[in-house]
């Protein structure tokens, strides 16, 4: 898709991406080569609270001690200056679809800056700025997609790895890493039907509308799975770690009295997830006639979310299913998880793909 630094050249055998959110590092190696590859290596540890804030490094110290240990006991013979992909986070990604007169490439370079003047709500020269064709809108009109991630926060990540010994292949956001590890499995995620993307995490959701291989809205939700446990917690008066293990087990199930009182305990969490679901339906549909008709639903803990599938589904009216990108047979029996955290990966594997998959 948007190449955000210079591509790497594909017969690279090895791939090693480095997820990093405020709660986790987790780190996946794949090798192999293209259309023949597994994972080889995979692992994560916990950053204690404040090590780093929205992505951002706060505590440089701790930080590094949690990665020496993550890799001495996933990778302890890795190289110093070794290779790896990582992420941005998704509040500092910004995608935007804006229509232009046809024009060669030469001439679309210019004009491109002054349409991201006009969509990025950042100033153009502190940012990373890229740009794609969608298609030909008519004889004398193209739809470009633009992308932009702030330059501090970029150089910053790509300095702190560099000091601990790691150099930055690509920085790129979530959404795209994301969207390469559903579609590895997904045959949705290549038909001209738009569809939402719903990535259930600890502190926010992801909504991405994806459409024709591109991204045309990434966007988060306060909604999460906190955000439901404090509910359920209240009401109930437990423990969050007990109302975790309440959701897990009722779930979100009409027919059965706790789960109807659940359902009303997040109640007012779930009708502003169900808000910002409507409004990206109605954003695509203004802009492209197009109707959403289709959900791909994923989770870090997918077994905190049962039964949420049917339960979405019936508030939407759309079509609701779980996705994952991968299986137990691309890695060896030797590096095993608990089925209930294979999607806790899926960031991590999508953004190590990138050397492997053409898909975007």
């Amino acid at each position: 898709m948007l190449q955000f630094f210079d591509p790497f050249k594909k017969e690279l055998a090895r791939s090693w991406s480095l997820h990093l959110t405020n709660l986790h590092l987790r780190l996946v190696e794949i090798t192999g080569k293209k259309n023949d590859w597994k994972i080889s290596r995979i692992g994560k540890i916990e950053l204690s609270p404040g090590t780093v804030e929205n992505g951002v490094v706060k505590n440089k110290e701790e930080f590094f001690r949690k990665l020496e240990k993550l890799k001495l006991e996933v990778f302890p013979n890795a190289p110093r200056g070794h290779q790896i992909i990582t992420n941005i986070n998704e509040e500092y990604a910004f995608f935007r679809t804006v229509q232009m007169p046809k024009m060669n490439e030469s001439e679309i370079e210019e004009a491109i800056r002054w349409e991201a003047e006009s969509n990025i709500p950042l100033p153009i020269d502190k940012v990373h700025l890229a740009w794609e064709i969608i298609k030909e809108e008519g004889p004398n009109k193209i739809s470009v997609l633009l992308a932009a991630t702030p330059q501090n926060i970029i150089e910053e990540k790509i300095a702190i790895f560099r000091e601990f010994g790691l150099t930055c292949l690509v920085v790129e956001p979530e959404s795209v890493a994301l969207c390469r590890a559903l579609a590895f499995k997904d045959t949705d995620l290549f038909s001209d039907e738009p569809i939402i993307i719903l990535n259930l995490k600890e502190h926010y959701t992801h909504i991405i509308v994806f459409d024709s291989e591109i991204i045309h809205l990434s966007t988060i939700s306060e909604a999460s799975s906190e955000s439901f446990d404090n509910s359920i917690s209240r009401v109930f008066s437990i423990k969050v770690a007990e109302a975790e293990q309440f959701r897990k087990k009722i779930g979100w199930n009409e027919s059965v009295e706790l789960g109807q009182k659940l359902i009303e305990t997040t109640g007012l969490v779930f009708s502003s997830l169900r808000r910002e679901i409507g409004s990206a339906v109605s954003f695509y549909k203004d802009k492209t006639g197009k109707d959403i008709k289709k959900i791909l639903l994923t989770a870090e803990i997918p077994g905190k979310w049962s039964g949420f599938d049917r339960f979405l589904a019936k508030e939407t009216g759309l079509n609701v299913r779980w996705q994952s990108p991968w299986d137990k047979s691309i890695w060896p029996k030797k590096y095993p998880l608990e089925d209930q955290d294979n999607e806790e990966f899926n960031i991590a594997i999508g953004l190590a793909l990138r050397k492997f998959e053409d898909i975007f």
